[in-house]
């Protein structure tokens, strides 16, 4: 079954001489087949095509704010794996008992890397996709009695207690991601107008945990997430593109 792509066209019908007095129109302008992957520049290969059979003025480029919220994820992502023990020591001067107020209690730093934890999940998860299922009904952490991977034991991809907690850090800074991708889901209305609201409530929870020690493994990882939002969270504000869909949305009453 072929993939389709329709493209709607929201416009402004009104006059020089009364540029008070418009309209706003809605008409799908396309519903075309697209061929290949759903990358952006094909989608947008695909949208460039149909408004050629309409014979558009200057082109326009744009952000996708859907994508600045991708992006600000990887950026978190990819800093894991780029900590380096160098860093430890900005770990622990952030965690000065003198800094905290008196009530709150400071966690023991762990020694690992997060990065390296990553690694560790990532590889089990390749190793049991490779595996037999019978393979793990005999699985015991220690047990000499599960066969082994590419000379390789599972007690290898044990996951301890700091490790998980170290996980659920992640799990707590990406599920903010989560939540601010959801607000741009398909709705039956456009979902331009909450850009710069999620982007400032998903800064804003980054920036708390940040702040919070609790976040101390992954501080530098979610600093990084921060200054990625923030570049793209400009970029909206050097386009007038943004407001005009403001004056398009549905959601507004003038």
């Amino acid at each position: 079954m072929n993939p389709y792509l329709t493209v709607t066209a929201r416009y402004i019908d009104g006059s020089v001489e009364h540029p008070d007095s418009w309209k706003l129109h809605s008409k799908v302008i396309g519903y075309t087949i697209i061929h290949g992957d759903h990358s952006g520049a094909n989608i947008a290969a695909v949208i460039l095509k149909v408004l050629d059979c309409y014979g558009p003025g200057e082109k326009r480029r744009g952000q996708c704010f859907e994508h600045i919220v991708h992006l600000a994820g990887k950026a978190f992502i990819e800093a894991l794996g780029a900590l380096k023990d160098d860093d430890k020591d900005e770990d622990e001067e952030w965690l000065d008992p003198l800094d905290l107020d008196e009530e709150e209690e400071v966690d023991e730093p762990v020694d690992f890397d997060p990065a390296d934890l990553l690694g560790k999940v990532l590889a089990l998860i390749n190793q049991v996709n490779k595996a037999a299922v019978n393979k793990f009904t005999l699985l015991a952490y220690d047990s000499p009695k599960v066969l082994n991977l590419w000379k390789k034991n599972y007690s290898d991809y044990v996951i301890c207690r700091p490790e998980w907690e170290v996980l659920d850090l992640i799990h707590e800074v990406l599920e903010e991601v989560h939540e601010a991708h959801q607000s741009f889901s398909p709705e039956p209305f456009p979902t331009v107008w909450c850009t710069i609201p999620t982007l400032e409530c998903l800064q804003r929870q980054w920036e708390i945990m940040a702040d919070t020690p609790k976040f101390a493994p992954v501080h530098t990882a979610i600093k990084a997430g921060l200054a990625k939002l923030q570049k793209w969270y400009l970029a909206i504000g050097q386009t007038d593109i943004y407001y005009i869909c403001l004056g398009m949305s549905c959601g507004f009453i003038y």
